[in-house]
């Protein structure tokens, strides 16, 4: 695995990794890694996933339409509504 060296953090930010870690109860290595993984999600591997799915679908005979996700998944995912009614 790479590794990255984050210099010149406010100690206050510090402060607040270290709020966050006590909370989840996990190291400061891992807390911070957590938020760089959330921060940069893998939308490749996403859609290769989403792609799955619609060839799997599409073989079973079965239909799906945006309107069969629950409502959160189109209000949280603004930027994917419109790639997901192309889809289908």
């Amino acid at each position: 695995m790479a590794q990255a060296l984050v210099l010149q953090l406010d100690d206050k930010v510090i402060d607040r990794l270290k709020k966050r870690t006590k909370k989840h109860g996990w190291s400061l290595q891992s807390e911070v890694q957590t938020i760089l993984e959330d921060a940069v999600p893998d939308y490749e591997g996403a859609w290769k996933r989403i792609e799955g799915l619609r060839k799997r679908l599409r073989k079973s005979g079965r239909t799906f339409s945006v309107r069969d996700l629950p409502s959160f998944v189109i209000f949280s995912a603004p930027d994917l509504n419109h790639d997901l009614r192309l889809l289908y």
